[in-house]
């Protein structure tokens, strides 16, 4: 948090006003993700490491899998191989941070965009959201992934109305699902309904004052 002790009571209040006390301070999948595991398997980081890595292996086959459907089986075996050895991510895999993790939905969700528009499926659509929705609980940046399959699906479809219907509505059904829980806590906390994280507002204040000193 904000080191605001010796600041006056007025700016304290500000600072809390801005910072969002009560909203996240990230979005919050990750840190649950580390919770769950200290709760199973106690609070020891090399299980979150090893999930981790689990993960990683997976994010590599989705690579391979996506790759060989849309330029063959030549560029999936490239990609596989660079994918494997692809350094920043073998790092991250072993660091407390959810970098991995925004990788494994990154492709993930893009894996189950295809997989979706293969099917045909509402039910499909309704998965695809539900990983948009998690991956969205990672970072708040998948937001922009959303709307854009939202707008591909609405030109795809342009002259299949129910099929638009089906398609857009499934992913947004699935990534309300996501976001119901979370929305319901920040209505709770008194919190913006769809606020996902508060670094947002304290990088702006930051780094629009002159006199921070950011070492």
């Amino acid at each position: 948090g904000v080191q605001t002790c010796a600041l006056p009571i007025s700016v304290k209040l500000l600072w809390e006003q801005w910072y969002g006390e009560r909203t996240f301070q990230q979005e919050p999948l990750y840190p649950y993700f580390v919770a769950v595991s200290y709760t199973l398997f106690g609070h020891n980081v090399r299980w979150v490491f090893l999930w981790q890595m689990l993960l990683g292996i997976v994010t590599n086959l989705l690579v391979y899998l996506v790759t060989r459907r849309y330029f063959g089986d030549l560029a999936a075996a490239v990609s596989g191989f660079l994918i494997v050895f692809f350094g920043p991510l073998l790092f991250f895999e072993l660091v407390l941070l959810r970098s991995s993790l925004a990788v494994f939905f990154g492709i993930l969700v893009v894996y189950l965009v295809g997989s979706a528009l293969l099917k045909n499926k509402f039910t499909w659509w309704i998965l695809t959201g539900i990983a948009c929705g998690l991956a969205l609980l990672v970072h708040a940046f998948f937001m922009l992934f959303i709307l854009g399959t939202i707008v591909i699906l609405l030109f795809l479809y342009r002259k299949n109305r129910m099929q638009m219907a089906r398609s857009a509505g499934g992913l947004i059904l699935g990534t309300f699902l996501v976001m119901a829980p979370v929305m319901i806590r920040n209505v709770m906390m008194d919190a913006p309904v769809m606020s996902l994280s508060n670094t947002g507002t304290l990088s702006f204040v930051t780094m629009n004052n002159a006199q921070y000193n950011s070492n």
